[in-house]
């Protein structure tokens, strides 16, 4: 295991998350082949894998969101502006049906994630955690959005490719993504649309259970390490308003 791990550092293949992760699937099954006595231990004791840097992310502001958004193809427009102020990842995104969207509650629910699987095209699948299962609220320009885009482009699936079908993740950041990103300026990852909604949140003031909830974390700990520069940093103007309130308190006593 440690000579295949070096081998693919090596060769710069996959990247190191997907390394990762594909070494915790392998792991997990090599445990379980050794409980269910297959094999009498696991190869994947004491290997070293590359150490992961933690990803640099970019937060749009309000008007950029609308400029990345007019310099898409207009079918994807409602997207863009969906991704930025949702946090709903791109597979989540590109997987939801118009049953999964309350236009009236002003609400989307996430129920499946879309990917694409090497040789076998799209696959739907329900999200790995019972977080990622989870409904977020939505602006209500977000909300006015969507429903102009229902009726725009009608079908069972919210977000489409001029067949009808759903949008392959992959395809729209190569392509159409791509492209909005030369016409604009701009330099983000699709990714970086769900830290934008996240860090909108987080300045508006929504308390960090509910970052977490809506985002899909499973560890507030994970919401609080990544999005730590956008929670309330200004101690003096908190210590203010706390020693306004005994004050008040006081003269009331």
């Amino acid at each position: 295991m440690q000579a295949w791990v070096a081998e693919m550092v090596a060769a710069g293949r996959p990247g190191t998350s997907t390394l990762h992760a594909v070494y915790k699937e392998f792991s997990a099954a090599m445990k379980a082949a050794v409980a269910a006595q297959y094999i009498r231990e696991t190869p994947c004791m004491g290997v070293n894998l590359p150490s992961m840097q933690r990803e640099q992310m970019t937060v749009l502001d309000h008007a950029e969101i609308a400029l990345l958004s007019d310099s898409i193809n207009e079918r994807y427009r409602t997207l863009v502006r969906f991704l930025a102020y949702s946090g709903l990842r791109i597979g989540e995104a590109t997987a939801l049906v118009w049953d999964d969207v309350d236009l009236t509650a002003g609400t989307v629910t996430v129920r499946h994630t879309l990917t694409e699987i090497a040789g076998q095209g799209l696959s739907l699948s329900v999200p790995k955690t019972r977080a990622a299962r989870r409904t977020v609220p939505l602006p209500q320009r977000v909300t006015d959005a969507l429903a102009d885009h229902q009726a725009t482009y009608p079908g069972a699936w919210v977000f489409t490719t001029s067949t009808g079908s759903p949008v392959n993740p992959r395809a729209f950041n190569r392509r159409s993504f791509a492209t909005a990103l030369v016409k604009s300026g701009l330099n983000v990852r699709v990714h970086d649309l769900r830290h934008t909604a996240i860090s909108l949140w987080i300045r508006a003031g929504v308390d960090l259970p509910r970052v977490k909830a809506w985002a899909g974390h499973t560890d507030a700990a994970f919401t609080l390490n990544t999005y730590a520069k956008f929670f309330p940093t200004d101690d003096a103007g908190i210590m203010a308003m706390l020693n306004q309130s005994i004050s008040a308190s006081s003269e009331s006593a």
